[in-house]
């Protein structure tokens, strides 16, 4: 008997060593949760919450930044460590937000780290003016930045929407379109005091082009400078202008189809740009195809190719892209299927899934209206990605690790 038990033992033994082998350890994968829009603990808010989000690392934790359209107000919700609050910063309900101030606010919003703190910019509707909030360390403030007869900028116009914002030099810099003017504006922190200047598309621009240009901002900084990606309206094409340290210059990257790679059709909405492999990467929308495009830098010339779409689903629209694991990775819309979709970089190849949303062959198997307003970050080597649930009128949490 004690012979046959030492062998079922060993027999046991052998067979967990084989589990384990055949399960690695720390096998990762995607989860999916309802952040905000739904009445809960800690702050949470029963409304239609969950558009426009953009998310910091601050103080080793996500901190991110959203619309909460029913109430017309901008949301922050921050991750302790160990569970989610929230709070209304600025908008509708002076009674219950920070700022005590009120305004239909809250689109556009993009938000940065400078001198270890969050700075968040955003977009008042009522007013049509650009805002901005920042942690002190003990308090938040806020102030109009430009557009209103009370704004920093002394200009009075319609202006702050499709926002980008880098940390560069002696401050943040905002890239964003001027709708009374059709414009691309840029204010920018001195160090000292705001300084404003309207870049490209007005007669006044520093480009002298008198395009309608500015909107679908997005930002890096590559070559000592910024570099900005945006969308012509007038030519139906990507714009691309950039900072050499004494200049400003100014440059179509693609929709004309007069280069290598181009195409000849409307493109450069929904720019999402990243610095990989130390040049600029920028991804958009081919409007008029309905596909994901990508422009890169090698270099010495700028590279094209279309990533997904190509006849079949109207994909890439609200693009976001981070760095994980040292590789791209894009999330956007299949607004055919109204899905969020996942294309990375694994070093050799370009991989796609399709994250949530109402297709059969999503990794979340839930259905609904997804993909919207997505941004990604990284946290304690986990990628996390927020996106709007636009038929559930939520804030939508997905994370893999």
């Amino acid at each position: 008997m004690r012979v046959r038990a030492q062998a079922l033992l060993v027999t046991l033994v052998a067979l967990i060593a084989l589990m384990l082998m055949a399960a690695p350890a720390g096998a990762s994968s995607w989860h999916f949760d309802i952040l905000d829009g739904s009445s809960g603990p800690d702050g949470r808010v029963n409304g239609d919450v969950g558009q426009f989000t953009s998310t910091v690392m601050y103080a080793g934790t996500p901190h991110a930044f959203y619309r909460d359209a029913q109430h017309g107000t901008l949301r922050h919700a921050w991750w302790t460590g160990s569970k989610w609050l929230f709070q209304t910063l600025d908008g509708d309900d002076p009674a219950t937000n920070v700022s005590h101030s009120g305004g239909d606010v809250g689109t556009d919003v993009k938000s940065v780290i400078f001198e270890g703190r969050p700075h968040v910019f955003y977009y008042d509707v009522t007013n049509s003016d650009l805002r901005h909030a920042w942690w002190t360390g003990a308090r938040w403030a806020f102030e109009t930045l430009d557009g209103g007869s009370q704004a920093v900028s002394g200009q009075s116009a319609d202006t702050g929407t499709d926002l980008s914002v880098i940390s560069y030099g002696a401050g943040p810099h905002l890239f964003y379109y001027d709708v009374s003017h059709h414009s691309l504006r840029h204010a920018f922190w001195t160090g000292a005091q705001w300084s404003f200047q309207t870049l490209d598309g007005a007669s006044q621009a520093v480009s002298g082009s008198s395009h309608d240009v500015g909107q679908y901002t997005s930002a890096v900084v590559y070559g000592g400078g910024p570099q900005v990606f945006y969308y012509d309206d007038t030519d139906g094409a990507l714009r691309h202008t950039w900072w050499d340290g004494s200049n400003w210059g100014f440059e179509t990257l693609d929709g004309l189809g007069a280069k290598p790679g181009q195409v000849n059709r409307s493109v450069g909405s929904d720019t999402a740009a990243v610095i990989y492999g130390g040049t600029p990467h920028v991804w958009y929308y081919d409007i008029d195809a309905g596909d994901l495009r990508h422009a890169w830098w090698t270099g010495t010339t700028w590279g094209y190719q279309t990533l997904d779409g190509a006849g079949g689903a109207n994909v890439g629209t609200y693009n976001a892209v981070t760095l994980f694991g040292g590789t791209p990775h894009v999330f956007y819309r299949d607004e055919t299927n109204q899905n969020l979709r996942h294309e990375w970089w694994d070093g050799s190849q370009w991989k796609v899934q399709t994250l949530d949303g109402s297709s059969t062959d999503t990794v979340s198997n839930t259905a609904g209206d997804f993909g919207l307003d997505g941004s990604a970050a990284i946290y304690q080597g986990q990628l996390q990605v927020l996106y709007y649930d636009g038929g559930g009128g939520n804030l939508r949490q997905a994370w893999y690790g």
